[in-house]
């Protein structure tokens, strides 16, 4: 297992300083032990002269820099023109849905509510982290629900915008969230008003 890993490691920090040579005398065909013995040489050399470890650094931090930052939602743009639409959340459900005691709320191929039984409590705000507008129009609504929010980004860093607002944030990893509630603009507001979802994209 651990020559396995070593392999994907290895290969990958070779590939940075691969050049195409092209061909010199004969060629024959690498036995699959030849090649597993060449890299477990490599991978002992590379352990011996410290670059095993600065290999694994690197992976390291670049896995933490994509969790950090995330791909960002580049369809979704600065909003131009406010705008507000509700939402019916209601679904045809496909089974039964029953409570923690087993017992049946609402019987499989009825439409169902489920804000007649949860209710949104929290204010949903979408927003870009880099845009310093939209942080400062983020904390003003955060104010109005008396900090009852979660913060969704869908551009900028997670953990610069935690230490701004002191809990936890998260991110609309490929749009799923935007795509649900047709945002196409933020920063953008979600919440809810009897037994439907009101969005907001509102103008700075």
């Amino acid at each position: 297992m651990k020559y396995c890993i070593a392999i994907g490691l290895l290969i990958l920090s070779l590939a940075s300083h691969a050049k195409e040579i092209g061909i010199f005398g004969k060629t024959y065909p690498i036995l699959e032990e030849d090649f597993l013995e060449f890299i477990k040489n490599r991978v002992d050399t590379m352990q011996k002269n410290g670059e095993w470890n600065k290999v694994q650094n690197q992976l390291k931090e670049r896995a933490q820099a994509r969790a950090d930052r995330p791909t960002p939602l580049e369809k979704i743009t600065k909003t131009m023109v406010k705008k507000q639409w509700l939402i019916d959340p209601s679904m045809t459900l496909s089974q039964d849905l029953k409570d923690h005691q087993g017992r049946v709320f609402a019987k499989s191929g009825t439409t169902f509510n489920p804000l007649t039984v949860v209710s949104l409590k929290n204010g949903l705000l979408f927003i870009d982290a880099d845009d310093e507008k939209q942080i400062a129009w983020a904390k003003l609504k955060n104010r109005e629900f008396d900090h009852h929010t979660k913060l969704i980004l869908v551009k900028g860093s997670v953990s610069q915008t935690e230490k701004i607002f002191k809990q936890r944030i998260y991110f609309d990893q490929q749009g799923q969230l935007t795509q649900r509630f047709h945002i196409e603009h933020v920063p953008a507001m979600v919440s809810q008003e009897n037994l439907k979802l009101k969005i907001t994209e509102d103008v700075l």
